[in-house]
């Protein structure tokens, strides 16, 4: 593959052949095979090394409702090559950002209530709300507020004061499953987790979400929620061998 720059060629040694179509064809696949959700496009890491900039226009033309990416530069990049959906960041970002976030429509994933608090004063004074979504932590031990049998009273009660923010808006409320392509107890355990935290605030998250790639196919009730966010299979690969029977997708 020639690179042509000014003055000058360069012969690349490697490369990739990104196949739009097959992204495409994987999308229709999914939104077929889930018809009552919303769609959020994982396009961190350069979209799983596929180009985020492509990927999210070809998205973005079929319809998928949301895109979501790890930080704020990714976010960014998005925004500069005119990508207009709603984005969504999953890391964390500097509450200084936070201006820079509402004006931009990009979202914000709380999962600290000190730095939900950060956030609202930072908001303080420029008229406007920041868009975001709460993790929970149900047994990822990642990110998200800790959310297991001897803490979720407790968090109610912290959720319910971090609704109180008055320039956060929270339309969000999401988890993610540590295994749900292979411990089928523990997946039911963070749903079950997951479903009690959302039992208590009946009308106060628009959008639900915890499937991803494995959970979108092995637990259908995790899918009955508002939003699906597949990853992996949306680029063609299955998260393990044993569902490969269940969807036909093809790798991009």
């Amino acid at each position: 593959m020639q690179i042509v720059y000014p003055g000058r060629e360069l012969t690349s040694r490697a490369w990739a052949d990104i196949y739009l179509d097959r992204l495409a064809d994987n999308y229709r696949s999914l939104r077929q095979a889930l018809p009552n959700q919303l769609f959020m496009g994982m396009v961190k890491a350069n979209a799983y090394g596929h180009g985020a900039i492509e990927v999210s226009r070809c998205l973005e033309s079929l319809g998928a409702e949301y895109l979501a990416v790890t930080c704020l530069d990714e976010a960014m990049e998005l925004r500069l090559a005119g990508i207009s959906l709603p984005i969504l960041i999953l890391g964390y970002v500097e509450p200084s950002f936070a201006p820079l976030l509402a004006e931009q429509n990009i979202i914000l994933t709380i999962y600290d209530a000190g730095a939900a608090q950060d956030f609202s004063e930072a908001m303080a004074g420029t008229g406007g709300q920041l868009r975001c979504h709460l993790k929970l932590d149900t047994g990822m031990s990642r990110l998200g507020l800790l959310c297991d049998e001897t803490s979720i009273v407790h968090q109610i009660d912290t959720i319910k004061e971090l609704l109180r923010l008055p320039h956060l808006k929270f339309e969000g409320l999401f988890t993610h499953f540590s295994d749900a392509d292979g411990s089928e107890d523990f997946t039911r355990l963070q749903l079950q987790r997951f479903q009690a935290i959302s039992d208590a605030f009946p009308n106060q998250f628009e959008l639900r979400h915890c499937a991803a790639s494995a959970a979108a196919l092995n637990y259908p009730d995790a899918c009955g929620f508002d939003m699906v966010r597949p990853g992996i299979l949306l680029y063609g690969h299955h998260p393990d061998a044993s569902t490969q029977a269940q969807l036909e997708v093809k790798p991009v």
